[in-house]
């Protein structure tokens, strides 16, 4: 009788013991889905920014485009200039903001794209707009032509 005790028992263990070991391996397996759920929810988020800083980039180029233009008037460089500049503190907003989510490789590519940006901004603001020296008498000539018309 005992021995049949004992069968019993160490077949209740052996029971028990497989069945924990299922609940660990379906564990396991829930744990693995979310993290890959997580995953996609990220590289998701991770899409969207990459996608605003494209639109970004569009228009922060479109700017420079249009201040390159020789077409485009003396007298309204300054403003956009003004507004490249916006544009591209916008961007470091944007960087500093994402940075937790973004990977190493897009946070060097999207600096990389803002420094070249930013010195052809500056290469054309040196080009199209008149020294420091000269560019308040510029401005306050700009006012006085703005105040005789009123």
């Amino acid at each position: 009788m005992t021995d049949e005790n004992t069968l019993v028992t160490m077949k209740e263990r052996k029971m028990k013991l497989l069945w924990q070991k299922d609940e660990e391996r379906k564990q396991k397996l829930e744990k693995q889905k979310e993290m890959k759920t997580n995953d996609c929810i990220e590289e998701e988020n991770i899409n969207n920014i990459i996608m605003k800083f494209e639109v970004l980039e569009n228009d922060i180029l479109a700017c420079l485009k249009q201040i390159d233009d020789t077409n485009t008037l003396k007298e309204s460089l300054p403003e956009m200039f003004d507004s490249c500049f916006c544009k591209l503190e916008e961007w470091q907003k944007m960087m500093s903001l994402t940075s937790h989510v973004l990977k190493i490789y897009h946070k060097k590519s999207l600096q990389l794209k803002y420094n070249d940006m930013n010195d052809r901004r500056l290469k054309l603001e040196q080009a199209r707009l008149p020294d420091k020296k000269f560019r308040y008498i510029y401005v306050l000539v700009q006012i006085l032509a703005f105040i005789s018309v009123l």
